[in-house]
């Protein structure tokens, strides 16, 4: 891809989901030749625009491994690739291998001072609005949702501490979403151990602290 027409086609074949061609295409160009700038009117990268439209594991990882520098890359939206992914139904492969490959991206705020794992907690609370979907789909797509919330919190246990810009936590949002049991307690525990841990750092610092005087 050395000029604009064809970093043009690398974006259309993502958006048209052709990855076939676009994995021909990756085969045959160099990092140097698509960097960070080239971007879409929306300020996203190629690795965005891929996330965005539930690509194959190989797909997202070819591309990741050309251009290194796209993983934890913002769009005018402040979105990483990771934001994208969990917003447009990728697979749980795809994922966990983005918030593996740069863990920081699991606590990224986008514009609205949201995590991944806090667009997750909405996202289930708006299942119902897709009224295409039957009781079965929705169910299906409820637990995929419970999986994805529970392998970012594997991933980054801390991204349950963050707060978005309304101050409220993905455990906030998942109880406003009515989010299952499960799922609710499993941030719950997680919050908890990790307020539990930092009040002991904090008592013990004191000490120290204390006895240095």
């Amino acid at each position: 891809i050395d000029d604009a027409r064809g970093k043009a086609y690398a974006f259309r074949c993502a958006k048209k989901r052709q990855w076939g061609r676009l994995r021909d295409l990756l085969l045959r160009v160099e990092s140097t030749q698509l960097g960070l700038a080239d971007v879409d009117a929306d300020g996203r990268t190629l690795l965005h625009v891929v996330c965005s439209h539930e690509p194959p594991l190989d797909v997202v990882t070819g591309v990741a491994h050309k251009f290194p520098t796209m993983t934890d890359a913002t769009d005018a939206t402040q979105r990483t690739p990771l934001h994208e992914a969990v917003t447009h139904d990728a697979s749980m492969e795809v994922v966990k291998f983005l918030a593996k490959t740069k863990p920081e991206c699991t606590t990224m705020k986008d514009a609205n001072g949201k995590t991944p794992l806090m667009l997750v907690c909405q996202v289930i609370g708006q299942i119902e609005d897709r009224q295409w979907l039957d009781a079965s789909q929705m169910e299906r797509r409820l637990l995929y949702l419970c999986d994805l919330a529970n392998s970012l919190v594997k991933s980054v246990p801390m991204s349950v501490l963050a707060e978005d810009k309304e101050g409220m936590t993905a455990l906030e949002h998942a109880i406003n979403s009515e989010a299952p049991k499960k799922m609710i307690r499993v941030l719950q525990h997680t919050t908890c151990r990790l307020m539990r841990k930092m009040n002991l750092e904090s008592r013990k610092s004191n000490k120290e602290s204390i006895a240095a005087q």
